[in-house]
């Protein structure tokens, strides 16, 4: 990686490319307003919230290494010129360094331009971060991911009065849930330290991802954190068992067994 560095910058020629500064100017530009755009109208497309979209956007400006992979290739089958490969070196560094200044204030900008036209056109607004309210906690339970298992599972310990941490990906799916919202995904250990997993009481696990569910199964049990997983398949149960966990969810047959006492209290079996 170093050699193909230094080989092109012995090749780029700066007199030449500055003479073209034209050129250089136009592939910055361009580079520096259509690319985050367009990361920055995809994100939002994908219902990530504000920050997370305009932050990845921010660090997406820049003209890749890629670039000047391609550029150097184009360069040795004689696609262009040595005078091109230098505007394009020349202008990868540039977008390089300004982003580098973008990814420092990009909080600030992203003050600045809130509640502006530029961030409501992309649509980014419509998709505000979950302010997370996680204090100081003890003794609460962790309840990860808010499908209708997720849900069902914190509206009844909710309801019975214990403090709620409920985690997902989806910014949407924690907005009217009755516990404290966190955004993230589990397999960032950072996620679970925000959630302060080690002080808590069980950490539960609502989530069809076999990997992501073994790999908190794994980390619960080294931290001697209680955990209850749901195991959605005979393999995925057996995983489980290996690991040491706590508690299995089996959603399949509980709820076969509840559908067979409702079907006997109405008659239809004996």
């Amino acid at each position: 990686l170093a050699a193909f560095f230094v080989t092109l910058g012995v090749q780029m020629r700066p007199i030449a490319a500055l003479e073209q500064w034209p050129l250089v100017l136009a592939l910055v530009i361009v580079t520096l307003t259509v690319k985050p755009a367009v990361v920055l109208f995809t994100l939002t497309r994908l219902r990530c919230d504000v920050r997370t979209s305009f932050t990845t956007s921010m660090l997406l400006a820049q003209m890749s290494e890629f670039s000047f992979i391609l550029a150097a290739l184009a360069f040795s089958t004689g696609v262009i010129d040595q005078t091109m490969l230098s505007v394009i070196t020349l202008a990868g560094f540039i977008t390089i360094s300004v982003c580098s200044y973008l990814v420092v204030f990009s909080d600030t900008l992203l003050e600045r331009l809130r509640g502006g036209r530029i961030l409501r056109a992309f649509g980014a607004e419509r998709f505000e971060e979950a302010d997370s309210d996680v204090d100081a906690l003890s003794g609460h339970i962790i309840v990860i991911g808010m499908n209708s298992l997720g849900l069902r599972l914190v509206d009844e310990i909710a309801a019975r009065g214990f403090t709620v941490v409920a985690i997902d990906t989806d910014v949407q799916k924690l907005a009217a849930v009755p516990a404290i919202p966190l955004l993230g995904g589990i397999d960032d250990y950072s996620v679970l330290e925000e959630a302060q997993f080690l002080e808590a009481r069980l950490v539960v696990s609502a989530l069809q991802i076999e990997d992501s569910n073994n790999l908190l199964a794994y980390r619960c049990q080294r931290a001697g954190v209680r955990a209850c997983i749901h195991a959605f398949d005979e393999e995925v149960m057996q995983e489980l068992r290996d690991i040491g966990i706590d508690h299995l969810m089996v959603s399949k047959y509980d709820g076969t067994r509840q559908l067979a006492q409702l079907l006997r209290s109405a008659g239809v079996l004996d």
